[in-house]
Formats: structure tokens, C-alpha cells, sequence
């Protein structure tokens, strides 16, 4: 609705109705049901038996390669670099 609709409304045609009825009071709420029980907290589990290996373990060798690998095929680079 624009502001101009809503300032005729206002100023004019709202003074002009009859007030509302005030509203009957609300009924009182219905008590609230019991809360269900709590479940029961359940025993803590075993820790798991660890199948891998532990990541340094099972990154070790990948990286040792890479490094071999780097070491060795740093010279041929460097040589076709000067090329």
C-alpha cells in the first residue's frame, strides 16, 4: 500500500469507525503432560582397535619417493633450463 493511501486511511476514514470491543479474556492454558523419562545413557562404547596405521606412517613413503624423485630429476631441469 502506498504512503498516500495509508495517510487518507489514517486521517479520514479511521476516526470515522466506531471503536473496536475490547477482547475477551483468554482461557487459561491446559496444564502441560508430563515430560516422557529420560533415556538412559548408554554405556560408553570401546575405543576402536585401530586397523591403519597412523597417518605419518602411511604418508612417509610417498613423500620419500617424491623426495628421491626431486633430487634426481633436479639436475636434468636445471640443465635444460641453461639450454
Amino acid at each position: 500500500m502506498s504512503p498516500a493511501i495509508t495517510f487518507i486511511l489514517q486521517k479520514f476514514l479511521f476516526p470515522l469507525l466506531p471503536p473496536l470491543p475490547p477482547l475477551p479474556p483468554l482461557p487459561p492454558l491446559p496444564p502441560l503432560p508430563p515430560l516422557p523419562p529420560l533415556l538412559l545413557p548408554l554405556p560408553p562404547l570401546p575405543p576402536p582397535l585401530p586397523l591403519l596405521p597412523p597417518l605419518r606412517l602411511l604418508l612417509l613413503p610417498p613423500l620419500l619417493l617424491l623426495l628421491v624423485l626431486s633430487l634426481l630429476l633436479f639436475p636434468v631441469g636445471l640443465a635444460q633450463s641453461t639450454l
